[in-house]
């Protein structure tokens, strides 16, 4: 195992240190230990009163670094600001192997006053370059201690036990219990990790446990048929799988002739209706012989319909030209009569304008000096506002300095009152100025009193206990040869029953192994496997022949429906191609119509003999009349129609051809795959059947038989091995916890008589120290007798030594306070008195600007005044950008007005033109409209003659409205259009009918679909059979193969399970407590190394050893006593000092991470000799001679002497010191 304490060691030294404002060090300071005399001095001290702030330094160091400090709890840095001071800050620097940084922890009030809010804590670490340079790494509190950590490789905890050794430090790892000892070294060294480490072994050993027991559990549970039940239900399989193909086969054929029968029974009936159809159009075509004669004489008199609404729209086109040639007429004179009237506007509104113009020149001339007088009557008015501005100030001014008096006044009595008061208090206790060299003394003696009272109580405490330990442990020695010798007898019965299991799994084996048995189970499992295998293939290949014939049948079937449908089509298409050059021709006609009829005012001028402008022919056919362009319009949408719907048949007719062509195609391919299906399946067959040794057709029972029964033994034997083998896992465990157990019985035997023999040394000892202790204690008390009466004080009762200590202690610092106050409320009154002087004479300055500022402000009034009538006489009361605003907008609205004027009269003007040139056009439209109505008149009747009408009138009475003559139309295409479609359906019912034969007239309908239904109901029953069955078997098949798997994983997670338990058995507990105190006592061996090189150095008598009983115990060797083993309580006040220093400075070795060049004590020397002092301060120094730089603070005047260079600090006036480095 890797020692805990190897890591690669990291440089870290302190520089320098900056405070300010912290405690009771008011006032900036700076420690360089790189400058003279500190960077020589190797050890150095830091010396002053109590409460001058001597660890304060050392506060100011964890701050800067970590943002908090030993004595303080987290959070709690506030506490450091200096009383009545708006900031504090604190500054390090200091080298690491990556350069040299320097970081500042600072905490400040609002805007830097005592009496403001304190802010949040502000840290920063920056980067020192060697050239000097710097630059900030980190700003914010949290980033700036992870990254000092991450650089020094110490964090806060470990900081304080390598770089600062805090007061009350030194004695607490010596002096501590077991448990709290434990507690220390999985702090500095995070062993913790092992004690969860020994947790999660032992948890995991019980889960696995717990798993190992679940899953046995759940296997016994699974509900797996026996093999010959199975390989029965598989047969019945196959055989419902075969009927369900034959039964689905003949199915199809009735239903095939069900759908033959229904079919011919609906032709039958849609040939029947049809011929009833026909009957009724011929009635109803000749009920409308009259309707359709009317129909006949209009569609004659057609021709002539659009002469008439020629000639009709040319009389009503001449009536409107002469309305418009009389009102157009009225509106020319309008006109004239309005442009007159404004040419005249125009010439008043020009007189209006020059008079403006005369009167607007003299008001802005007045606009102009009122806008200068107002100007002035501002600049006036600012003045006056500035003085009066001042006066306010100087009022105020005035009112603060006689409150501020007033205040100092108020303080100046109540300090005299205060100084009345320390004095009389000074004069009461002048007894207590001798404390100032007695009360250190005293302390010293009250200590060592206290101690040697403590230690003879510990000392009779200790061997009551002792002595009380002894016969406790007599018993337990007794009770455990009794356990010694039951654990024996048990150790025999379980090893007697091992080789009774070994034994047994032998015979359960027949002398195999594991492995034979397994192999022999799987090789008839995979027999059983392919015997299952080639049944299913059976029934597959049997499914696969049925299903080939059925497709085959429905293939054949489609063949022939494709060739019926395509007679159909042929008929379709002779039919669509009539129909479309029907159509063409019709439309062509109606397209030369409409191209006629757009010339037919130049068609009336035609002359046979001359030829036709537009297309040079000299034969016109048409020049008496076109062609009736509605009548063809009607003819050729109702062609279109027909095209249309015999398109739509044909489209219908193809799409369902392709999708029989598409079917035809695929079930051609299932078929072809199909038959390779086939030829697959019967090879495989032929292949496995050959693979399970079967040569005959079918497989028969007894090969069954066998090999389920075979595999049913193999599995009870292979149970009934396995239960034997945990059975001797078992045993086994049993086995090791037992000689384990007798192992710990022994062991428990050795120590306990070692201890009691240890106990009856240690109870002597204590007795000869407690007659060394009363002698001791004696001397001491007459000697305090003498100096505590001085002060009126008695010689303290035990356990009251600290308490008159701190009595005497709060009584010096009473004095020396009250002396302190009266030196600094003198000082205070005396500067109390100059501000009142100095506030009297800002006073008066004040009243004498006030007095010149209020005489300004009534000269500036008086000059406003004057100029405020002056403006009123120019202008009056109105401003000057209202009366410049109203000019301008006089202006802008004659402006606007002679605009308007002139669009006027130019509208008008073009008006008045434009409605003359449009009656002068209308009446030549009238004069040429009236010739053309007249040629018009002429060639109509001669037209008339020609077609066999009498007159106009006989015409229009010929011509019926539009509705009804194509209501008449489409009554006539109906006919037409109903006989051809019942044609075409007669035709093709009688076709279909030839198509089925004479076989579907002779089928039994009603029968064939009784049969069908009891045929659906017996394939429906034996689907469900064989869905239960599948299920059953399929259930089966998964339980089998899970029981397979859930055996293997057993087996896997028996091994796991042991692998852990061992683990568990080694390292393991609940609470963690095995492998921690384990990696702990490895922990404390190697601090135990460390703190006797530093023993050694202090003192060549004692060495620390690891207590043999006792798990994190300590033990003194005392080489003077030919290295007798003595414990720790057994030392005096100096040799305790002695071991806890070198126990500390172990500690800072094995806490920090980094190779430590600072270190700092905060420990009292006072229990000390001289020459044990003497000693101390000799390691010290070859720590010194290792590279360290070691500062000590202490009260003792010897280290102060032996100690050249210090840091002294000296308590001021009003509680702060100040400090100085000498030497």
């Amino acid at each position: 195992m890797r020692p805990l304490w190897r890591w690669r060691a990291r440089l870290m030294k302190i520089n320098a240190l900056t405070l300010k404002n912290l405690n009771s060090l008011r006032g900036e300071f700076r420690l360089d230990f790189d400058a003279q005399p500190l960077a020589d001095a190797g050890i150095f001290a830091i010396t002053g009163p109590t409460g001058a702030g001597k660890t304060t330094i050392l506060d100011a160091i964890c701050v800067a670094l970590y943002g908090q400090t030993p004595r303080l709890p987290p959070g709690s840095s506030a506490e450091l600001l200096t009383r009545n001071t708006g900031e504090c800050f604190a500054e390090v620097e200091f080298t690491v192997e990556q350069g040299r940084y320097r970081s500042r922890w600072s905490r400040r009030k609002a805007r830097g006053r005592a009496e403001g809010n304190l802010q949040p804590t502000a840290m920063e670490l920056v980067e020192i370059s060697p050239e000097g340079e710097e630059r900030i790494v980190e700003e914010q509190v949290r980033q700036v201690v992870e990254r000092v950590e991450s650089l020094t490789g110490l964090d806060f905890s470990r900081f304080t036990r390598s770089v600062l050794l805090a007061q009350g430090s030194f004695a607490s790892f010596l002096k501590a219990k077991d448990n709290e000892r434990a507690e220390l070294l999985e702090r500095m060294t995070g062993t913790r990790l092992y004690s969860l480490i020994s947790v999660q072994a032992f948890s995991r050993a019980r889960e696995e446990r717990q798993r190992l027991d679940e899953m046995i559990a759940v296997n016994a549970h699974l509900n797996v048929m026996p093999s010959e039940q199975l390989v029965e239900l598989r047969e019945r399989k196959v055989t419902i799988e075969t009927e369900i193909i034959t039964a689905t086969s003949a199915i199809a054929e009735q239903r095939d002739q069900a759908a033959t029968a229904i079919r011919y029974q609906d032709l039958m009936a849609a040939i029947n209706e049809a011929e009833q159809s026909l009957v009724v159009v011929n009635a109803e075509q000749t009920e409308a012989t009259a309707s359709l004669d009317r129909l006949a004489q209009a569609e004659l008199a057609l021709p002539l319909f659009s002469d008439v609404r020629a000639l009709d729209a040319l009389a009503e086109r001449l009536d409107r030209l002469r309305a418009e040639s009389l009102k157009l007429s009225g509106q020319s004179e309008a006109l004239h009569k309005s442009e007159e009237e404004a040419r005249q506007g125009r010439l008043v509104l020009d007189q209006e304008v020059e008079r403006f113009t005369q009167t607007a020149t003299v008001r802005e001339e007045a606009i102009r000096t009122a806008e200068m007088m107002d100007e002035q009557i501002r600049i006036h008015g600012v003045t006056r506002i500035s003085k009066q501005q001042a006066v306010a100030v100087a009022d105020a001014t005035m009112s603060t300095l006689q409150a501020d008096a007033k205040k100092h006044r108020d303080a100046l009595a109540e300090s005299l009152i205060r100084l009345q008061t320390i004095n009389a208090i000074l004069s009461g206790s002048a007894a207590d100025a001798g404390l100032a060299h007695d009360i250190g003394i005293i302390a010293a003696t009250l200590r060592e009193l206290s101690g040697g009272r403590q230690r003879y109580a510990a000392n009779r405490r200790e061997q009551e206990r002792l002595s009380a330990g002894i016969a406790r442990q007599q018993k337990e020695i007794d009770g455990l040869r009794v356990r010694q010798a039951a654990a024996g007898l048990e150790i025999t019965a379980i090893r007697n029953r091992l080789v009774q299991c070994e034994d047994r799994l032998a015979e359960t084996l027949h002398g195999g192994s594991w492995e034979d048995l397994e192999s022999a189970l799987s090789a008839n499992r995979q027999r059983l496997s392919g015997l299952e295998s080639v049944l299913v293939l059976e029934a597959e290949y049997q499914k696969l022949v049925a299903e080939r014939r059925v497709k085959e049948e429905r293939k054949k079937g489609i063949i022939e429906g494709l060739g019926s449908d395509g007679i159909r089509r042929q008929q379709l298409v002779m039919d669509q191609s009539q129909a479309e050059q029907i159509l063409l021709l019709m439309e062509e006609k109606q397209r030369l119509a409409a191209q006629v009829a757009k010339y037919e005012a130049d068609r009336r001028c035609l002359a046979d003999g001359h030829p036709c402008p537009l297309c040079g022919a000299v034969s016109h056919p048409w020049q008496e009349g076109a062609p009736a362009m509605d009548e063809n319009r009607v003819a050729v949408t109702a062609q279109r129609k027909k095209v249309a719907a015999l398109l739509a048949n044909l489209a219908t007719l193809d799409g369902r051809m392709q999708e029989l062509s598409e079917l035809a195609k695929t079930l051609e391919h299932e078929i072809a795959a199909l038959i390779v299906s086939h030829d697959q399946l019967r090879a495989r067959l032929v292949r496995e059947r050959a693979e399970v040794d079967l040569t005959a057709a079918h497989l028969t029972a007894e090969i069954k038989t066998d090999v389920v029964k075979a595999i049913a033994l193999q599995q009870q034997r292979l149970l009934e091995a396995r239960t034997i083998q945990a059975e001797r896992d078992g045993l086994i465990q049993q086995l090791l916890v037992g000689e384990k157990a007798e192992s710990a019985v022994v062991g428990e035997l050795e120590k306990l008589l070692a201890l009691i023999q240890d106990q009856g040394t240690a109870v002597q000892r204590f007795q000869e120290e407690d007659q060394e202790l009363c002698a001791r204690g004696k001397a001491l008390g007459l000697e305090l007798e003498g100096r505590l009466a001085i002060y009126g004080i008695t010689l303290p009762a035990p356990g009251q030594e600290e308490a008159t200590a701190e009595l005497l202690h709060q009584r010096w610092q009473r004095f020396d306070q009250a002396r302190q106050d009266r030196s600094v409320i003198e000082s205070q009154a005396l500067e109390v008195k100059q501000i009142l002087s100095v506030l009297a004479t800002q006073e008066e300055g004040l009243r004498a600007r006030r007095e010149q500022d209020l005489a300004a402000v009534t000269e500036v009034t008086t000059t406003i005044e004057a100029l405020t009538v002056q403006r009123v006489a120019v202008l009056g009361s109105e401003t000057v950008a209202a009366a410049r605003r109203q000019l301008t907008e006089a202006w802008s609205a004659y402006a606007a007005r002679i605009k308007e004027s002139d669009r006027i009269i130019s509208e008008l003007t073009t008006h008045a033109a434009a409605a003359l040139g449009a009656f002068t056009e209308n009446i030549q439209q009238m004069e040429r409209m009236a010739e053309e109505s007249q040629r018009f008149g002429q060639a109509l009747d001669q037209r008339l003659h020609t077609s066999g009408f009498a007159d106009l009138t006989t015409l229009r009475q010929a011509l019926l409205p539009e509705a009804e003559l194509q209501s008449l139309r489409g009554v006539r295409d109906g006919f037409v259009l109903r006989r051809q479609r019942l044609d075409d359906r007669l035709r093709e019912a009688r076709a279909q009918r030839h198509g089925l034969g004479e076989k579907a007239a002779g089928i039994n309908l009603e029968v064939l679909q009784i049969t069908i239904a009891k045929a659906g109901e017996s394939l429906s029953q034996l689907q469900q059979e064989l869905g239960a069955l599948s299920e059953t078997i399929r259930r089966q098949d998964k339980l089998m193969a899970e029981h397979r798997e859930r055996s293997a994983l057993i087996d896997n997670q028996r091994r796991e399970q042991r692998h852990w338990q061992l683990l568990s058995d080694m390292i393991g507990s609940a609470d963690g407590k095995k492998f921690r105190r384990f990696a702990q006592g490895l922990t404390l061996d190697h601090l135990i190394h460390l703190a006797n090189r530093q023993l050694v150095r202090l003192s060549d008598r004692y060495l620390l050893r690891r207590h043999q009983d006792e798990e994190l115990g300590l033990e003194i060797i005392d080489t003077y006593q030919a290295d007798a083993i003595r414990p720790t309580g057994t030392l005096s006040g100096g040799e305790e000092f002695l071991v806890s220093l070198a126990l500390a400075l172990g500690l800072a070795r094995l806490s920090g991470q980094s190779r430590i060049d600072s270190l700092f004590l905060d420990e009292g020397f006072g229990t000390l000799d001289t020459e044990t002092l003497e000693t101390a301060l000799s390691a010290l120094s070859a720590l010194h001679e290792t590279g360290k730089t070691i500062g000590v603070i202490s009260h003792v005047d010897a280290l102060k002497e032996r100690i050249p260079v210090q840091i002294r600090l000296r308590r001021l006036a009003g509680g702060y010191s100040n400090l100085s480095v000498v030497g």
